[in-house]
């Protein structure tokens, strides 16, 4: 532990030809002028704070050593940090092992063997755009992904049944969440100002769970509804979109291509059953930041306004 501790004049190392299999706690805190890191293959394990505050370090390719644990704060401030490449042996990353690097951009987990993403993990990631998420994952852990500003979609695996307090809090431009299985358990203000800057965000769930997510969900969503496995997309509308002075439901999609021709229909509830409604008339425009399109459907005055809308597909 601490072998390299606030080394503010290392600026590179390599250990790949070294038989070491663990970087011990806080090895490599506060190293602040390291750039370069290359790890051996037979690595296992980085503990705690092991590159702590390395604000200058801009990437590290882990995909190639046996790494099968990141434990707590490992990366905790390293705000240089844009490239992470992880290894599929990963099993387990700690709390605040990514928070506040903030020019990570992308992540893909999808082929690591994780089962949780625990408490803060990439909290106030505030450049990160995407994330891929493994099959074998389960929970979600608080604050997970809070402030994480720039994220803009996410794909929810079947194998998650749980997403903890304020798991996305503060995902300001997260247009796009689309859950493959069943609802999880929701903690307390999950989605709190979630897509506040792109006017809201699109839930999409497969047909075969459209009946268990009818009573899930506030008012407060968008929903897609997609046979399984992948079809093109039905939009359905939540009353909190209707404006009863213009008439009109707002739709914020980015499958806007995806629709084709369109028809309006209504219900009061997603067990009731669909009339199609007839006066439509669309305005549109494209934020160029997100490339989400956001729609005003003009309704019929007369038309019901509570319960549920969506928007459908004739093709």
């Amino acid at each position: 532990a601490d072998a390299f501790n606030k080394c503010s004049a290392l600026t590179a190392i390599d250990l790949s030809q070294t038989a070491l299999t663990t970087i011990r706690n806080q090895a490599f805190y506060g190293c602040s002028a390291l750039t370069a890191v290359q790890l051996p293959q037979g690595l296992t394990a980085l503990e705690s704070y092991s590159f702590a505050y390395c604000s200058a370090l801009t990437d590290i390719d882990l995909s190639q050593t046996a790494l099968t644990s990141i434990e707590d704060a490992t990366f905790i401030n390293c705000s240089s940090l844009a490239s992470v490449s992880l290894p599929n042996a990963l099993m387990s990353i700690g709390k605040n092992a990514f928070i506040e690097c903030s020019a990570l951009t992308t992540i893909d987990l999808s082929k690591t063997a994780l089962t949780s993403i625990e408490q803060s993990t990439f909290s106030r990631c505030s450049s990160l755009t995407s994330i891929s998420l493994p099959n074998t994952l389960i929970s979600i852990g608080s604050w997970a992904f809070d402030a994480c500003s720039a994220l803009t979609a996410i794909v929810i695996p079947q194998s998650v049944n749980q997403i903890l307090d304020s798991a996305f809090n503060g995902c300001y431009r997260l247009a796009s969440l689309i859950f493959h299985g069943p609802p999880p358990y929701l903690g307390s203000e999950v989605f709190l100002d979630t897509g506040k800057d792109v006017g809201g965000f699109t839930v999409t769930v497969y047909e075969s769970h459209e009946a268990s997510y009818a009573s899930y969900w506030t008012s407060a969503y968008t929903y897609n509804v997609v046979p399984d496995p992948i079809a093109e997309p039905v939009v359905l509308l939540v009353t909190t979109h209707y404006n009863p002075t213009s008439k009109t439901l707002g739709i914020i999609t980015s499958n806007e291509a995806n629709l084709g021709t369109l028809s309006l229909q209504h219900t009061a509830s997603l067990g009731g059953t669909w009339t199609t409604l007839s006066t439509l008339a669309y305005i549109q425009a494209t934020d160029s930041s997100s490339g989400a399109v956001t729609r005003s459907v003009t309704i019929n005055p007369d038309t019901q306004t509570t319960g549920f809308y969506r928007l459908v597909s004739n093709d």
